[in-house]
């Protein structure tokens, strides 16, 4: 709908979508794809959506008002979390809330790991004693990682695992797929920073530990440059990351 329809196709297919009520009824992958093409249309292709009619914008902004409310049956879930049994332990720890240690604010009381790559960061994370959580909402998306500055508390670092699946069968090409999220997180004003699967695969144990802590220390920098312009009374529109 993104990448290959044009203007006249992706009227189309908002008008039908709002004809059916898509995304209201049936499973939630359904209402997860359509609040992925909403959000994608209003960051990108504003002018297309501003042109519907009138019956179409009030389904888009119900769609939107929608996913505002129910943030967790609006979130795409990454392939490896969508094998039956980690999504009804996801299900069941959904609606149980903690106070997150990286953002102090409440959380559902459950990681969400892309992949086995993902889950082995984590745990170097955790070796390093980073306060990190995994799988952190962020518009239709989950952030892989988002840890914490270790210098600067209020301040996060986000990493984007890319893991085999995520790259073209035999290539270092990310997939449409991948690009996709990742230029929607640019849109939201997050900073990827990316661990690659055939990059951290020729690493040693001792050697990945080195690999993050240079990205830490890289992200440390940056934040403290950015500190001024990121300052609550410069720029009081910013938002949180969940």
């Amino acid at each position: 709908v993104i990448d290959f329809m044009g203007a006249s196709l992706r009227k189309a297919f908002l008008q039908r979508c709002a004809e059916a009520q898509a995304g209201f009824q049936g499973e939630l992958d359904e209402c997860r794809n359509i609040a992925a093409v909403e959000f994608a249309l209003r960051k990108e292709n504003h002018s297309v959506v501003a042109g519907m009619q009138p019956w179409v914008k009030r389904y888009l902004e119900k769609l939107k008002q929608h996913c505002s409310f129910d943030g967790w049956g609006a979130v795409s879930l990454p392939k490896a979390a969508s094998t039956r049994d980690e999504l009804e332990q996801v299900a069941a720890l959904a609606h149980k809330h903690q106070v997150n240690p990286v953002s102090g604010q409440s959380k559902r009381s459950v990681d969400i790991f892309s992949s086995n790559l993902h889950r082995d960061v984590s745990s170097c994370l955790s070796y390093l004693g980073i306060t990190h959580e995994n799988g952190v909402e962020s518009g239709p998306f989950l952030l892989d990682i988002v840890a914490q500055d270790m210098a600067q508390a209020h301040k996060k670092i986000i990493y984007e695992i890319n893991a085999p699946h995520h790259f073209y069968e035999g290539t270092e090409q990310l997939t449409a797929e991948r690009k996709f999220r990742q230029r929607l997180l640019a849109r939201l004003g997050h900073k990827l920073h990316h661990v690659n699967a055939h990059q951290w695969s020729q690493l040693s144990p001792a050697s990945r530990i080195t690999f993050l802590l240079r990205i830490q220390d890289e992200a440390t920098k940056a934040n403290i440059q950015l500190a001024p312009l990121s300052s609550p009374t410069r720029a009081p529109g910013l938002k949180s990351i969940g």
